[in-house]
Parts: structure tokens; C-alpha cells; sequence
């Protein structure tokens, strides 16, 4: 089933799956113990990489018609930059000063690999 809007054209099926992967995501890291034959452990295991490969590929559909030459690929990049990094950064803030009120100590290696 394909969505279409006066902006975006969407497959509705990929945007399920993709919640279904966020789902798998969310079991794994909050369930009760891992389990290796549960199969949302499972299905878990492979959430993180089936939900970028499904929002690759829902990315690709939607934007291959506009991102095709080098200024609109700039243009395209630079505006992801600024809706996305804004929020990086204040969640790794946010996971920096949880930690520094709970006292579990963070090497400078930890805070920049969080960051990067």
C-alpha cells in the first residue's frame, strides 16, 4: 500500500515493519533476562540492523528523485545535520549528567565516544 501525500510518498507496509523492529528493540533491552530460545530475544538481536535497513530503504524511495545532483545531496545532508544533531547532543548531555549525579564515573574516552 502505497501512502501518497502532496509531499512524501511512503510505503505504509515499511513503516510498520520499521515499528516492529523499534518494538523488538524495546523488548530486548527491557525484558526480564535474556532468554536465547524467546523469540522477541531473538527478534531483538536483530532489530538495530533490520530498522536501518528499512529506514534506508524507505529513505531511498522517498528522496531519490530529489537528492540527484551535488547541491541538492548538500543541501539534503546539511538539513539532516540540523534536524538530528541538536538532539544527539542533548541526549548526550542528558546521559552525562545522569551519570555524574548517580557517580558512576565516565572516562573521557566513554563521553567522546558517546558524542562521535
Amino acid at each position: 500500500m502505497v501512502s501518497r501525500s502532496t509531499k512524501i510518498e511512503r510505503i505504509v507496509s515499511l513503516d510498520y515493519l520499521r515499528g516492529i523492529a523499534a518494538l523488538s528493540i524495546l523488548f530486548y533491552h527491557y525484558g526480564r533476562g535474556y532468554d536465547p530460545t524467546n523469540l522477541l530475544n531473538k527478534l531483538g538481536l536483530y532489530g538495530v540492523s533490520m530498522f536501518f535497513v528499512l529506514s534506508g530503504l524507505s529513505m531511498a524511495i522517498v528522496y531519490h528523485k530529489k537528492v540527484n545532483n551535488l547541491k541538492s545531496a548538500t543541501r539534503f545532508f546539511v538539513k539532516r545535520i540540523f534536524r538530528i544533531f541538536p538532539l544527539h547532543i542533548l541526549i548526550c548531555c542528558l546521559f552525562i549528567t545522569y551519570n555524574l549525579i548517580n557517580g558512576i564515573e565516565l572516562s573521557l574516552y566513554q563521553v567522546f565516544i558517546n558524542f562521535t
